[in-house]
């Protein structure tokens, strides 16, 4: 009976090779993109999942009230005492682990005569390898980190500098001269890994003051200080709960000791499980993270969901042209299960026939479309084994394959030998009813898909297009490093200048777009009193405001003609106005600790975005760079001291220019590579995701308009065919072909029309949901036109098809009509 299910299946396909192959094809393409698409989301959702014990490991983070309750600061990174001081007095901790990024980042690391950078440099306790299992390449991971100035690095990293020798002994320095021996190599962190280093100092080798000999606010700072990540491992039902209630505990033991308000500050423990997704920590990303993966999953949904409409009216297509088929094998003695299994086996014969096909078709659309590189995740085939992956397969094999094949199964199996032979099967409009719905549905996720896929493209130009506030084009960044280099970069500054491509150089501790947490100062009140504010402070030059282009709208620049520049001077934004309410700001003191003191207004900046198009317009403060004290540290060990140099240039002759300042900067500083990198493209970066996301729906929307644009080709094959007899006696009646087109269109065009409304609607929701990772500010208005467009393309789209399909039928010879029938 199977051979025989068999053999009339791949008869079918092939007589009725067309309508085979686009079924086919539709179902396939739609398999094809939910597998990609479904491999990503199942790749986000297993962070971190493959470290031992990841279900117990939590990450401290800090909770910060320090200005007021409505400006909330979360911060990943906490103090390093902490996690010591919880550990030696409750049980509940089983082991906790430290890691601190080595600043400045990106940090060169050196052996022999190669210099390389890397962003990726942390300190960590020696214990890091039991903590986090690492797959080990040489070296004992129990002693590795125990020893001062000893470094584990990764696999690419040992590449890098010593080839395919083992790097075990050999010698990498900082870029102070300490040096630091290789003393273990482990594999590259995977993908799916939070836990992002290529390299790990030993933490031991940093000098801190203990924790016994520091004053109550040297204490309090310390405590309060994020410096780095902390992670605990909990004991066996050891409940997050208790840990607050411990941690609040081993607070109060030093209460006498601290000078912060308990208010002020708090605590909370994140699951490693959910840091990629779920991280409610300022920089994190889990928001981006989630939205980017909601969005992307919702996407291979709506395309298989396509795909299977098509499919389906497609096989309902098919297979109500069997008509006689089924009239012939009651005679014969088939009964109704046989047909409807039959019709069953068919179905599943082409849905796994598709799935194959849809599964084969991975790999090389990965290699024509950079699918891989706008998810920024890998996608292999390998991960199509996934056992959860895999059940998911054979699920949508069973459901795809049901659904297509019920209602012939169920229906045209249950059609009366009568009937069939009357000819009354051709006029009943149940199925092209059934078909509709489906063409309904079909053309309603395709408006849905397009249309946002427009107005996505349309917000990230708008914010591409926006004005900053200040002029991020032409704007070369170069880092120099060490007191001494940066003492001397007026020199460099003068050399650069003579160029005729350079159009004026500054210097700053902070380009716009690197910013990291909001910090708090004391700000004087309209009253002369000290408020605490939250504000971005950057220190820049005499030159920083007239390179970047920065309009002052009161007072005067940092830079005035003929008058001796003092270090105090000060400008502010007009959100920071806003912020402290100032009537007069001119003249008002920022009381900023250390060796600038006391700051004076001297001028109001007008607001520009230096933070990016997801983050509002926030207070912020631009301090004088005060080159004399730098001359005056010149001869200290700062570690990680260094300066930006910001270099406008002009857009002719760019390559020469930047070849110019490149041996500028390594004749000026040899022992350090050339670094560099342009303002605009750290702004590019801010945004990537979303304009990734906005490409992806556009390269969706295609493919969910083929696919519709199928399933509408099976509509109006099937009405055109069960129509054959009724536009022959119509033309015999004297309708013209234009009114024969009319009547095809007629109910057609009002589902569309009903179904692009019902589109827009959706698409409007969405957008406005997906607009929420962007401030209120940049966000575009929904236009109505769009909508329009999408739909009048859609339906002029259903008008071509249609004419084409029926002008055969229309220009037919109506004795070959009514011979039809």
């Amino acid at each position: 009976m199977l051979a025989s299910y068999l053999k009339i299946c791949f008869r079918v396909l092939f007589r009725d090779r067309l309508y085979s192959l686009i079924a086919i094809l539709s179902l396939a393409i739609g398999i094809a993109s939910f597998a990609i698409l479904g491999i990503y989301a199942l790749s986000e959702l297993s962070y971190d999942r493959h470290y031992d014990n990841y279900e117990r490991i939590y990450r401290l983070a800090l909770q910060d009230f320090r200005v007021n309750p409505s400006v909330l600061n979360r911060d990943a990174r906490t103090s390093d005492v902490l996690a010591p001081m919880m550990a030696d007095n409750y049980i509940g901790i089983q082991d906790y682990v430290r890691i601190e990024t080595v600043s400045p980042s990106p940090s060169p690391l050196i052996h022999d005569n190669a210099s390389l950078y890397w962003d990726d440099v942390v300190f960590a306790d020696e214990n890091i390898f039991e903590f986090f299992n690492h797959e080990i390449v040489a070296g004992d991971p129990a002693t590795a980190l125990v020893e001062p100035r000893t470094i584990a690095i990764s696999k690419s990293m040992a590449e890098d500098y010593f080839g395919e020798r083992n790097p075990i002994g050999e010698i990498l320095s900082n870029d102070f001269g300490i040096d630091f021996k290789v003393t273990l190599v482990f594999e590259d962190l995977k993908e799916t890994s939070t836990l992002t280093y290529s390299a790990i100092m030993s933490r031991n080798s940093l000098v801190l003051p203990e924790i016994g000999s520091l004053d109550s606010q040297a204490l309090t700072l310390r405590m309060v200080m994020p410096r780095g990540f902390t992670y605990f491992l909990l004991r066996e039902g050891y409940s997050t709960t208790t840990f607050n209630e411990d941690f609040k505990e081993m607070l109060g033991t030093y209460s006498e000791r601290l000078s912060y308000s308990e208010s002020n500050f708090s605590w909370f423990l994140e699951p490693l499980s959910s840091l990629h997704l779920a991280s409610i920590t300022d920089g994190s990303g889990a928001r981006l993270n989630r939205f980017r993966l909601t969005t992307y999953a919702s996407l291979g949904l709506f395309i298989l969901i396509i795909s299977f409409l098509n499919f389906t009216n497609l096989a309902v297509s098919k297979f109500s042209k069997r008509a006689n088929e089924i009239g012939l094998r009651k005679v014969v003695g088939a009964d109704r299960s046989q047909i409807a299994k039959q019709f069953m086996f068919e179905s599943f014969v082409i849905t796994l026939i598709a799935l194959l096909v849809g599964l084969s078709l991975v790999s090389p659309v990965q290699s024509l479309i950079p699918i891989a590189g706008f998810l920024d995740s890998s996608i292999s085939l390998g991960d199509l084994f996934n056992p959860l992956f895999f059940a998911v397969i054979v699920g949508m094999i069973l459901i795809i394959g049901s659904m297509s094949g019920l209602y012939p199964a169920f229906y045209l199996s249950s059609i009366r030998l009568l009937d069939i032979i009357k000819g009354g099967f051709r006029s009943s409009t149940s199925a092209l009813w059934f078909k509709e719905a489906l063409v309904f549905l079909q053309f309603t996720v395709s408006i849905v898909v397009g249309s946002c896929a427009i107005l996505m493209i349309q917000q990230i130009q708008s914010i591409q297009n926006a004005p900053l506030g200040f002029d991020k084009e032409n704007k070369i960044l170069v880092r120099i490093h060490g007191n001494e280099n940066v003492a001397r970069i007026p020199v460099l500054e003068n050399l650069l200048r003579s160029h005729a491509g350079t159009k004026s150089t500054a210097i700053t501790n902070t380009p716009p777009f690197r910013f990291g947490s909001i910090g708090t100062g004391s700000v004087e009140s309209n009253e002369g009193e000290r408020s605490q504010l939250a504000f971005y402070r950057i220190y820049g030059d005499s030159e920083y405001i007239e390179t970047f282009d920065i309009e002052i709208i009161q007072g005067r620049d940092l830079s005035v003609k003929g008058l001796i520049q003092s270090p105090n001077a000060v400008i502010v934004n007009e959100a920071f106005v806003r912020a402290m309410g100032w009537d007069k700001p001119i003249g008002k003191i920022l009381y900023t600790p250390g060796a600038y003191g006391l700051s004076e207004v001297v001028g109001v900046a007008k607001d520009y975005n230096f933070l990016g198009f997801d983050q509002p317009i926030e207070p912020m403060a631009i301090n004088t760079l005060d080159q004399q004290q730098v001359i005056i540290n010149a001869g200290r060990d700062l570690p990680g001291f260094h300066r930006f140099l910001v270099v406008s240039v002009q857009s002719d002759n760019l390559a020469e220019t930047i070849a110019f300042i490149q041996q500028s900067v390594e004749d000026f500083d040899p022992e350090h590579p050339f670094l560099f990198n342009f303002v605009e493209d750290d702004f590019a970066v801010l945004h990537e995701a979303q304009s990734n996301q906005a490409i992806l729906m556009s390269i969706f929307a295609v493919i969910s308009l083929v696919l519709s644009l199928a399933g509408i080709l099976g509509l109006v094959a099937f009405k055109s065919a069960q129509h054959t007899k009724e536009l022959g006696i119509r033309k015999v009646l004297g309708a013209n072909s234009m009114q024969l087109l009319i009547l095809m269109l007629k109910g057609l065009l009002l589902n569309i029309s009903i179904a692009a409304l019902s589109g827009c609607f959706i698409a409007s929701l969405i957008f406005s949901a997906w607009q929420e990772q962007f401030s209120a500010v940049y966000r575009i208005s929904v236009d109505p036109g769009v909508f329009l467009i999408s739909s009048c393309v859609g339906i002029f789209i259903v008008i071509v098809i249609t004419t084409i399909q029926t002008a055969q039928k229309i220009r037919q010879n109506p004795v070959e009509s009514l011979r039809y029938e």
